[in-house]
Parts: C-alpha cells; structure tokens; sequence
C-alpha cells in the first residue's frame, strides 16, 4: 500500500497554510528532512512504532496536496516500504498518523477535493 494522499484548498493564504502546518509538526515533535530530493516531516526512528512522515506541497491552481505514510524499520534508520493510514497491517501506528492528519487538515480549514 502506498502513501495516503489528500488534495484540499484552504481559506487562508500558502504562507499561513505553511505556518500553520510548520507549528504543528514542531508541537508533534517532528522533525524536518531533506532527502533525495524530497522534503517531508518525520517522527520516529522505529524503535517501538514505524516512523511517521508527512508532506505539504501546494499545486499551481492554488490548491495543497497533504502526503502521510509510514515506514517499518528493519533496523533503526533502516526502513522497508511505505503505507497510507488505511488497512490493517500497522494499525496502532497508521491510527496515531490519521489523527494528527486530521488535526493539521482542521487547524487548516481544509476543504478536502479528494482523498485516496
């Protein structure tokens, strides 16, 4: 299964949407990553639950793409593939990921387009 993947458009401007979404992941205790080209949050290194990861982008007409999944470490900072929040496998960690996924889309008052 791959990332939970959710476009949505926000009454407030990129730079609030981005503050809003930066203060949040800081109060979560992520941390901000520069990897292979991509930019993303993340939480846990996978000593007791998967690593979560998060990733805002905003598209050219305006509106936000919100990208969550998990990883299970094989070893600390060793992980084997990706998951959205759906499914079985991993519940207890894709769980605590749905509900700050939720929490971020409400301090942004985001009107969600589509979700998969």
């Amino acid at each position: 299964m791959s990332r939970t993947i959710i476009k949505f458009t926000s009454p407030f401007n990129s730079n609030a949407v981005f503050d809003a979404f930066g203060k949040f992941m800081y109060r979560e205790n992520f941390e901000f990553v520069q990897k292979n080209g991509e930019q993303y949050w993340k939480k846990g290194v996978g000593l007791l639950t998967a690593p979560q990861f998060l990733k805002l982008s905003v598209n050219n007409d305006g509106s936000y793409v919100l990208e969550a999944w998990i990883k299970f470490a094989i070893l600390p900072g060793v992980y084997v593939g990706e998951m959205g929040t759906k499914g079985f496998v991993g519940a207890l960690p894709k769980q605590l990921l749905k509900e700050r996924v939720d929490k971020t889309l409400m301090a942004m008052q985001a009107n969600v387009i589509y979700q998969q």
